[in-house]
């Protein structure tokens, strides 16, 4: 592997290459770190704000469809122009940004029982959480290889 990184905009690498040696474990760290995170932290916060109003048990087919929504904006626009790690982990952290103060200050703006401390620690989680999740892209696309030809995305 070279110690310089090309970003994924430059690289000529097929779909399946980009989808099972980036995308596909990059969306599994993701998983699991936020599911860690919702267990700990954001799930005693979200069943206080909302009470009765949350499901027993998760519905899993929409939290994947989220997970691999979120993870795709990173790789679509975070990682394309991602030439070291600390550039990858700002555009990551960015795209994150972007995403969950949508999210958060939507509920904030509609939902009376939500708080700004749900908001504060979900943005701050999910802008961090994308942005490690663009680092690990990155030294994923170094692994999977690829020239500065052009990619197939």
């Amino acid at each position: 592997m070279s110690n310089t990184y090309i970003p994924l905009d430059e690289m000529q690498l097929p779909l399946w290459k980009c989808l099972l040696f980036i995308y596909a474990p990059a969306l599994l760290l993701f998983v699991l770190l936020d599911g860690v995170f919702i267990a700990l932290v954001a799930g005693p916060m979200f069943k206080a704000a909302l009470g009765d109003m949350l499901r027993p048990t998760p519905d899993l087919i929409a939290g994947l469809l989220a997970w691999a929504a979120i993870v795709g904006m990173v790789f679509h626009f975070a990682l394309p122009k991602s030439t070291t790690f600390q550039t990858a982990f700002v555009k990551g952290l960015s795209v994150g940004l972007g995403l969950y103060s949508t999210y958060e200050l939507t509920n904030m703006s509609i939902i009376t029982t939500w708080s700004w401390a749900i908001v504060a620690s979900d943005i701050a989680w999910g802008s961090f959480a994308c942005g490690v999740t663009c680092v690990v892209m990155l030294l994923l696309q170094g692994w999977a290889g690829g020239s500065r030809k052009g990619h197939v995305l």
